[in-house]
């Protein structure tokens, strides 16, 4: 099946419109009345030197790095991380049980097209995985016919992307390999995968004003290797097979939409602790939904409204363990076998006059989650506010949001061994909810953009993953929570072929008792450049990341760090682009994340890509 499609789409003749979907801030119709200033995109082209998507979106001012490392590196937005963070692909929201957090790395980044993340209190409209924010990701589309090939000398990797497409489809495959690497001390890491993905989309235009669309994301790994400051000595763990299966259908027309889709996951988890056990966990569930959509004008006011379901099947976990210090048979236990719904209506409204812009919406939820007939249930309703005020060059804008987050099926109900080592679910758990305040300020002038973003979120029943005497890890509802920051970031324009970017991220995050947060990124600074001449392209990055002293529960203190990347683009003619590349420039001894255990980044990393567009 996967030589098919790579040879079908190798051979398939003709080339496409280039377009770009952008539906985020819940915008699913793209209108021009609902585009929010506050979402930030990077595209396909900011691509190049990425191994993963969380290497792609922390771009993005406030975006960054948590967990372990490897190919499923995790992320947070402004200091809230895990479930916190909505991911979606085509619309299609990502829900799993890791702890770490959702991850869509089981796709190839070169499959898709373009990341919106946004960030702040209008996230609200999005639920509960979006208290943090909401990264929504769009596979490539209406692209050239390109076949692309590339090396890198760490861990031998190699890729190989084949796209084509016309008006009404595009089908890509990509696959790609690489074996376990080393950190710059010469740690190995266990960082290897192999992986298959491809991505289908068509549309048809079904009348003059409506319009059918469909997706389909199949994507398999194998042996992924889970990071850790603990390979090889004391545990190995790895990811044996993930399967994942994302489908989705809608039918539009310009002022409504309905949207059904359904996510396929089967995934296995291997963790060998040397000399002592070893437990195989295999996870599979269904993740279906809908959405109906509808935009409307109320007393001259554009309005939009939605129904949004979205249901979890079959979430099954079970664990199979052998215990070397005895010769009893491997026990089989079932850690999870659960359900979960959440119903939702939504509405939003802007009422604009003269240079001033008012938005405001509320979300109602209800959610239900059972296991082995135990259930939960609650209901919530969010609301926000946006006051916005534009001058010549510059703007103000005042956001609040009122929102909430259910605990995930495996908070409350999991009780079983993790990479990390055992997790014991809390039912007790309550919802969290928070008050989030935003002050954005934006001035453009001919040579530079700045934004300036303040901002400051209060959470009540924060939920914290907390490590207990015995070395096992429960969950916990802190009484009262803050996280806030500022981040900055200016671009400046010196002429078509020189610009460079400017950022500083700065968080801060405590509990009531005076307790840190964990996941609240170190300050950073940052500046990437670009400078073209004839038919080069040179691009380049430095990452100063300032040491953290205050850890939270399963953090340790991290050391600063200076890292820079450097990539070069030659086009050749208009058929040939060879790219090369080299991560990690100077060979530093880091860490990109405080988490305890994490390992060391890899090693400097040298890239060869060469692409041939029809």
């Amino acid at each position: 099946m996967i030589q098919f499609l790579l040879l079908s789409t190798i051979a398939a003749q003709g080339s496409a419109i280039e377009t770009i979907e952008v539906i985020g801030g819940k915008n699913l119709l793209a209108s021009d009345s609902f585009t929010n200033v506050n979402i930030e995109h990077v595209g396909k082209d900011d691509l190049h030197g990425a191994s993963t998507i969380a290497d792609w979106v922390v771009q993005v001012p406030g975006v960054s790095l948590n967990g372990q490392g490897g190919l499923y590196q995790s992320y947070s937005i402004r200091g809230l991380s895990r479930w916190r963070v909505r991911t979606e692909v085509n619309g299609i929201v990502l829900l799993t049980d890791r702890r770490a957090g959702n991850s869509a790395s089981f796709i190839d980044p070169g499959l898709l097209q373009l990341a919106s993340v946004q960030k702040g209190p209008a996230a609200m409209l999005y639920g509960s995985e979006a208290i943090g924010g909401v990264i929504a990701m769009t596979s490539v589309q209406g692209e050239q016919d390109t076949l692309e090939l590339g090396v890198e000398d760490t861990g031998n990797g190699r890729h190989i992307l084949a796209i084509t497409g016309k008006e009404n489809y595009n089908l890509a495959f990509a696959y790609r390999k690489k074996d376990s690497s080393h950190a710059p001390n010469g740690d190995r890491l266990n960082n290897g995968f192999e992986q298959f993905s491809s991505s289908f989309r068509y549309k048809h235009q079904l009348a003059d004003d409506i319009e059918l669309n469909m997706s389909w994301l199949p994507s398999v790994s194998n042996d992924v290797g889970k990071n850790s400051v603990t390979f090889p000595e004391s545990q190995v763990a790895m990811y044996p097979e993930d399967l994942h299966s994302l489908a989705q259908v809608s039918v539009k027309s310009k002022q409504w939409l309905v949207n059904v889709f359904h996510h396929y996951q089967n995934w296995d988890s291997d963790v060998l602790r040397i000399g002592k056990r070893q437990n195989l966990t295999e996870y599979q569930s269904h993740t279906l939904g809908a959405n109906l959509y509808q935009e409307f004008s109320w007393n001259k006011l554009p309005m939009r409204a939605g129904l949004d379901w979205t249901a979890r099947r079959g979430v099954s976990i079970t664990d199979q363990e052998t215990n070397f210090k005895t010769t009893a048979d491997p026990a089989y236990n079932t850690l999870l076998d659960g359900q979960q719904d959440n119903f939702a209506a939504f509405i939003n409204g802007i009422w604009e006059q003269q240079s001033w812009r008012a938005d405001f919406g509320a979300r109602f939820d209800h959610f239900t989650a059972s296991n082995f007939g135990v259930s939960k249930s609650d209901n919530h309703l969010s609301h926000s506010l946006g006051l916005t005020r534009q001058w010549q060059t510059h703007s103000v804008s005042l956001n609040y949001a009122n929102a909430f987050r259910f605990p995930t099926l495996t908070e409350l109900y999991f009780n079983g061994v993790t990479p990390r080592g055992n997790t014991l679910g809390n039912p007790q758990l309550d919802p969290e909810t928070s008050q989030g305040l935003e002050l954005t300020y934006r001035v453009d002038s001919q040579l530079a953009k700045t934004t300036l973003n303040v901002f400051h979120t209060r959470l009540d029943d924060y939920i914290e993953r907390v490590k207990l005497a015995s070395g096992d890890r429960t969950y916990l509802n802190l009484d009262q929570a803050s996280i806030s920051g500022a981040e900055i970031s200016t671009q400046i324009e010196l002429s078509d072929a020189l610009s460079y970017t400017l950022g500083y991220t700065h968080q801060k995050g405590k509990s009531n008792t005076g307790e840190y947060l964990s996941d609240i990124a170190p300050r950073k600074l940052s500046l990437s450049g670009r400078y073209a001449w004839q038919s080069f392209e040179f691009k380049s990055a430095l990452n100063y990341q300032l040491a953290k002293h205050q850890p939270g529960s399963g953090e340790t203190d991290l050391d600063k760090s200076l890292v820079v990347d450097i990539n070069m683009n030659w086009f050749m003619d208009e058929h040939w682009t060879l790219r090369a590349g080299v991560l990690n420039l100077f060979n530093r001894l880091h860490k990109t994340t405080a988490d305890e255990d994490a390992p060391f980044h890899t090693e400097r990393t040298i890239k060869f890509d060469v692409s041939w567009t029809i």
